[in-house]
């Protein structure tokens, strides 16, 4: 099997992010989680439970302020692209199927 690898190079940078969806049993849940990386075109957080992989979800990613200047939070949407069972919870990949993120740092390769 390929490896899969990311389609945008990844910041390991934790933003605070509201998730609004269903798991995989259709349970409606609204969470408040931290990034574990992001891109323009997705992000990963970890969650407690079991996310369809294709699964719809609305995001609202938090933007700290940068020196003086603020940023409004990004409202998107995303559908879950990758799901690994990691600790306790799993591993949660999307990609931004609204809005992108804009970023303006440099940014690695590293997953």
């Amino acid at each position: 099997m390929a490896e899969l690898r990311p389609r945008a190079n990844r910041l390991q940078v934790s933003l605070h992010v509201f998730v609004t969806g269903e798991d995989a049993n259709g349970v409606p849940f609204d969470i408040e989680v931290d990034s574990t990386n992001i891109s323009r075109g997705g992000l990963a957080f970890h969650s407690e439970f079991a996310i369809a992989m294709g699964a719809s979800l609305e995001i609202v990613v938090q933007r700290p302020a940068l020196g003086p200047r603020e940023f409004p939070p990004l409202f998107t949407s995303g559908k879950v692209v990758r799901m690994v069972p990691e600790g306790d919870g799993y591993s949660i990949g999307v990609e931004f199927t609204g809005p992108k993120l804009m970023i303006f740092a440099a940014e690695t390769d590293s997953v």
